[in-house]
């Protein structure tokens, strides 16, 4: 009978199954040093430096764009105008099947057999 069946593990056991033992051995280095803290912080604010540096370049650099930025002025009159009712198109019942509708006229569609295109076979 096996030291497991007797209810005890033998953990100083060579035969141990390499995926049950932690990936990372702990190391008590009684965690991180106050000189190598400076030195992040030191790290991480001249990167904050050289970034604040590199924005303030890009938007105060020094070349014109050359020209004189005048107004451009607008052509006299309107820019839009409004359709004329001579201009637009007329079709044979174009919109008075809706207002029909809403008043409760009952219209009554009828498909033109002749117009209708043959199904592809």
């Amino acid at each position: 009978m096996g030291d497991y069946a007797r209810g005890r593990l033998d953990l100083d056991d060579e035969e141990r199954l390499p995926w049950l033992e932690p990936a990372i051995e702990e190391e008590d280095e009684g965690g991180l040093s106050p000189l190598r803290l400076l030195g992040f912080i030191l790290c991480g604010l001249l990167l904050i430096g050289v970034a604040v540096a590199g924005v303030w370049l890009v938007k105060n650099r020094g070349g014109d764009a050359g020209g004189e930025g005048k107004l451009i002025a607008a052509p006299a009159g309107d820019y839009k105008v409004p359709a004329r009712e001579a201009d637009a198109r007329k079709f044979e019942g174009e919109g008075d099947a809706s207002f029909a509708a809403s008043e409760g006229v009952a219209r009554d569609g009828r498909i033109d057999p002749s117009r209708v295109p043959e199904a592809p076979i």
